[in-house]
């Protein structure tokens, strides 16, 4: 089992681990070298820049501690469910994040595709929720799943992963396809990663 974290968080790591915290307990993770490197992934032809994400082994001993399960908006344990949604259909969809500081976070998807040169459809972005009393996220919730409640209520969707605040707009947040982001650890490692089913 791995734990998901930011990659600019993870580049910082002086001993190549990072702490999961959360109320009850801490749980070191050792980082996966692959996915921490500073280097591009070569595609066929095209070299494709390196996402915001980092993976970390969790110890077997620790495995136990881990809740593995995504909160719903009203912070309920759920079932993680696959985003089934065409990028068209995200827009506007209601969204929400358990991060290290917000709980919950609470935002709303504006433009489900952004396109660059380099990732086609790859990247989100999400902002606050309008006249919410509260913003979506705060500085060290990044690496957050961004996640939204299922509308026939069976589950949290798992949609993107929090990458941080778009410094030229503010209220709005960049992340990116959750999917994507696996990939690219697929990619990195040779080795096969899928969100924890509960």
């Amino acid at each position: 089992m791995c734990a998901l974290v930011s990659r600019h968080v993870a580049i910082h790591s002086k001993d190549m681990h990072v702490s999961l915290l959360d109320q009850n307990s801490s749980i070191r993770s050792k980082l996966i070298q692959e996915t921490v490197a500073n280097k591009c992934i070569k595609n066929t032809d095209t070299v494709v820049p390196i996402l915001d994400i980092s993976a970390g082994e969790i110890n077997p001993a620790d495995i136990s501690m881990c809740d593995t399960r995504f909160k719903s908006e009203c912070g309920n344990p759920s079932t993680r469910k696959d985003c089934t949604y065409e990028d068209k259909q995200l827009d506007n969809r209601r969204i929400h994040l358990w991060g290290a500081v917000s709980k919950p976070g609470l935002g709303i998807i504006t433009i489900p595709e952004v396109r660059d040169r380099n990732h086609d459809k790859t990247y989100i972005i999400v902002e606050n929720r309008a006249n919410a009393t509260a913003v979506l996220c705060r500085e060290g919730d990044s690496g957050a799943m961004v996640c939204a409640d299922d509308d026939y209520g069976s589950g949290v969707e798992a949609i993107s992963m929090l990458i941080g605040k778009d410094t030229t707009n503010p209220g709005k947040y960049a992340t990116f396809r959750i999917d994507k982001g696996l990939q690219q650890l697929e990619k990195q490692t040779d080795s096969s990663f899928s969100l924890c089913q509960d």
